[in-house]
């Protein structure tokens, strides 16, 4: 009998239709974001879909309100996605392949290919949809690429492939294969990009999954889509894989769909820039101004109005703080997107892990990894000041109200961290609270019956996506926000870097600066991840953490960041960045030893070591506690200044130019939880290979 590597990309598929659309995964929104925000995709564009399919990716296409032209050369995957979308008018289903699309010149203004693409001929369809695609367009090839390890059941999925896979080895990876990739692009330039996906499967699920498998045997026997009874020999130990590895009613399949993005050439195959920044690449038609600034990405976007705004806050002086209410309405905006975001966040993550002893494990990490971190940063600071002395020889004369607090004790840091009233956590902006309440519930959820834990689970991920949606939509007033804020701070600070506090200014920022090596050191020697890569990714997160000073207000997009450009896994980055906004505060430490030393050096007072290592305890304790004091960090300064019984002056020095130093403060406390986040998921087998 004929195996499926005895039929052509046409027709493998014919028979396997039912199960393929009741299992193969959709794309995930971050891609469909990715295709509107960077390549500039709108409504009135018209896609052309090749190798289609069942038109899962042109459903999807569809619900952006474009126009799509779905080609694919299967009849029976042609009828199903018919009889799925053929409803909507601004669908057109055409019978056709990539090498023949049998489309008019300069029909589509993106083009695009999904799963479908390793059985494409990579020169002749790269010919063909080069002409079908309109001046200036987009080609971008998608595929879901499932993860082989990091799971019993994902290692168990796969050795099961390799061993009844019957053309497995010829299909498997070929999406991926550079030289493939390089004859469809243009001289072999493209730019790739991945998205976190996860396909979540009962049995019966998975079974469909392996009948969809056009290289695996089956066919002999009726689909499971039919009357018959399925009995194909692989089953028995696809069953047994289940049941030894997996012990729980489903399984994770996905790792994260990657996208192949090129831009077409005149009369050759589309390609494109390979320039990490993605900005467009030397041979896309150029339009005007506007049209170029559609085209760049956020990142982009928001330096460009940062530097507008630095530029408008050193021309105009004082006069540029006109514009401020526009960065405090940025402001205001992410702060209230940020506290939802963050429960339902926490609790899609928590409700998606299998066990308890995850959660505790999790839990551990993440103390030990802010333990760590935040006494260095405290040893840091303590250095370079002691390197710098930036206080000797100042002169304190200006009075300061000493009616600001005490150090917390840790009994108290502790009790706050629980609500007494959750509804109030919620109005406040309690982070720390929320977590806790966040992560009791998400306990409770786990020990629900599985029936009853399903919705729940849903409806958590449902409001989670809804959140990030309206974090996209905020980001899209960002660029304006950000250069407002530069602008306000240049104007009213600008002056003071030049004035008696400037050393003082070099040696915190040179601290951080420090702090920022230690954490590519460890990304580049633990994680084994790139150090540029990481700060290419994630250069939106530090535009707002500079402009915002707040962690609180930059948690929405830290979050967003974490899922979209980092791929960390939600269970971990859910829980470690709401609790690294409160509790975990590197670069606040930094500022607590500058200020102490700042003031004891204008005081002519010397710490012993003894001394100093008692600064370390007190500082830790009070950075860690920070967030039950109101007022922010110049107030836990003067608390910990008032603790070693210095003088109080310094605050109407150190207050002058706060703003200045917290733009570090902040961006140094927000990347120590990035960084510490990917760590832990590189500790959990969970970071994936995609940067």
């Amino acid at each position: 009998m004929s195996g499926p590597e005895s039929l052509g990309p046409t027709t493998r598929f014919t028979d396997r239709v039912a199960s393929y659309v009741r299992s193969r995964p959709s794309y995930p929104p971050a891609l469909l974001r990715f295709l509107q925000d960077d390549l500039g995709l709108r409504p009135h564009h018209t896609i052309v879909d090749v190798g289609s399919g069942t038109g899962i990716l042109s459903g999807q296409l569809l619900a952006l309100g474009n126009r799509v032209i779905a080609v694919e050369p299967n009849e029976a995957m042609r009828q199903a996605a018919e009889a799925s979308l053929g409803g909507d008018d601004r669908f057109v289903s055409v019978a056709g392949s990539a090498e023949d699309t049998g489309l008019s010149d300069g029909v589509a203004d993106f083009v695009v290919a999904g799963q479908a693409f390793h059985w494409f001929d990579p020169t002749r369809a790269s010919m063909e949809l080069g002409r079908v695609l309109s001046p200036g367009g987009w080609t971008v090839v998608v595929w879901n690429h499932r993860r082989l390890t990091g799971s019993p059941f994902l290692q168990a999925y796969e050795a099961f492939l390799v061993e009844w896979g019957t053309d497995y080895d010829t299909v498997a990876g070929r999406h991926a294969d550079p030289a493939r990739l390089g004859l469809f692009f243009r001289d072999g330039e493209y730019r790739e990009r991945a998205f976190p996906n996860v396909q979540t499967l009962d049995e019966q699920g998975l079974l469909d999954r392996f009948f969809s498998s056009s290289y695996l045997p089956g066919r002999q026997h009726p689909d499971r889509g039919g009357d018959g009874d399925c009995r194909s020999p692989a089953l028995p130990s696809l069953s047994a894989r289940w049941d030894g590895a997996c012990r729980v009613r489903r399984a994770h399949l996905l790792g994260a769909p990657v996208s192949g993005t090129g831009a077409p050439g005149s009369g050759g195959p589309p390609g494109g820039g390979s320039d990490p920044d993605w900005s467009i690449p030397a041979d896309v038609p150029n339009g005007g101004l506007l049209d170029r600034y559609r085209r760049l990405g956020l990142g982009t976007r928001i330096l460009v109005w940062m530097v507008v705004g630095i530029v408008a806050g050193l021309v105009f002086g004082q006069r540029a703080t006109v514009v401020q209410p526009l960065g405090d309405l940025f402001i205001r905006l992410l702060i209230m997107a940020a506290i939802p975001l963050v429960f339902f966040n926490l609790l899609a993550g928590l409700t998606a892990l299998t066990d308890l002893t995850s959660l505790g494990r999790l839990a551990t990490k993440t103390v030990a990894y802010y333990l760590f971190t935040t006494t260095l940063a405290l040893v840091l600071g303590l250095s370079v000041m002691h390197l710098l002395k930036p206080g000797r020889g100042m002169q304190l004369s200006q009075p300061v109200d000493a009616s600001f607090g005490d150090v917390p004790r840790v009994t108290q840091i502790i009790l706050d961290l629980v609500p007494e009233n959750v509804f109030r956590a919620f109005a406040d902006g309690s982070v720390a609270q929320i977590v806790v309440f966040s992560v009791l519930l998400g306990v409770a959820t786990l020990l629900l019956p599985e029936a009853r834990r399903q919705p729940l689970q849903k409806g958590f991920d449902l409001a989670a996506e809804l959140l990030r949606k309206l974090v996209d939509l905020i980001m899209k007033v960002g660029p304006l926000g950000i250069g407002a804020l530069a602008a306000a701070t240049v104007g009213q600070y600008g002056s003071e870097v030049f004035g008696p506090l400037a050393l003082f200014i070099v040696g915190v920022w040179g601290a951080q600066a420090l702090m920022v090596t230690l954490y590519m050191t460890l990304l580049a020697t633990y994680a084994r991840r790139s150090p540029a890569g990481f700060l290419r990714r994630t250069g939106t997160l530090w535009a707002t953490t500079a402009a915002t000073c707040s962690s609180l207000a930059s948690l929405s997009v830290a979050l967003e960041v974490a899922e979209e450009k980092l791929h960390l896994p939600r269970p971990v980055y859910a829980f470690t960045l709401p609790l690294g906004a409160q509790v975990n505060k590197d670069g606040t430490s930094i500022m607590l030893a500058g200020v102490l030393l700042f003031t004891a050096q204008a005081a002519g007072v010397e710490f012993s070591l003894a001394q100093q290592v008692t600064i370390v305890l007190v500082g830790l304790l009070l950075s860690e506690g920070s967030g039950g004091i109101p007022g922010g960090g110049l107030v836990i300064a003067l608390i910990f200044v008032q603790a070693f019984s210095l003088p109080l002056e310094i605050a109407a020095l150190v207050g002058g130019i706060y703003r200045l130093v917290d733009m570090g403060i902040t961006t140094t406390n927000v990347m120590g939880d990035m960084v510490g986040t990917t760590l832990i998921a590189k500790s959990e087998g969970l970071l994936e290979e995609s940067w």
